[in-house]
């Protein structure tokens, strides 16, 4: 009687259908910075002490810093202009 039990149980087990192995996903960030020269900060020296020539001095690294904004967002876009 014992081994008609144990057979009855070994074949149960071996029909089970068997599960699929799992799939493990590994995700990982990569930090990607801008080339440096689009980081480098925009230097100017000082003018001569009058007003005009400062605003001009001013004027001048706005449009640097302006210039160097436009570059990043390119950089950081693809072809058809979206972000990366």
């Amino acid at each position: 009687m014992p081994y008609l039990l144990l057979s009855c149980l070994m074949t149960s087990c071996a029909s089970s259908p068997t599960k699929p192995p799992e799939q493990l996903i590994i995700t990982k960030t990569v930090k990607v910075l801008p080339p440096e020269q689009y980081t480098a900060p925009c230097t100017s020296q000082p003018s001569d002490k009058t007003v005009a020539g400062e605003l001009k001095r001013l004027d001048k690294l706005v449009r640097c810093e302006r210039a160097d904004k436009a570059a990043l967002r390119a950089w950081a876009t693809d072809d058809e202009g979206d972000p990366l």
